[in-house]
């Protein structure tokens, strides 16, 4: 079974809106709207299952997470 791919929506001042992918440093792709960021991670996350988005407030505390194909189970980590 294919280990999940997870993707975070957060803000950063000087980007906007931007997703990234767990444990990396590289912004897969930064919007000037949060909803924006969230259909364009839900769209990566839905091709590239099983995935999941973290979405983030303004202030980085997390909102909720969207889930996309079948859980790991047992879970990773």
């Amino acid at each position: 079974m294919a280990k999940r791919k997870v993707y975070h929506v957060t803000y950063h001042k000087a980007d906007g809106w931007i997703i990234k992918l767990e444990k990396t440093d590289t912004i897969i792709s930064s919007h000037k709207l949060k909803d924006d960021a969230v259909d364009m991670a839900s769209h990566i996350a839905k091709a590239n299952e099983p995935s999941q988005v973290k979405i983030h407030r303004q202030d980085g505390t997390f909102e909720r997470e969207l889930t996309y194909g079948n859980d790991p189970y047992p879970p990773y980590g």
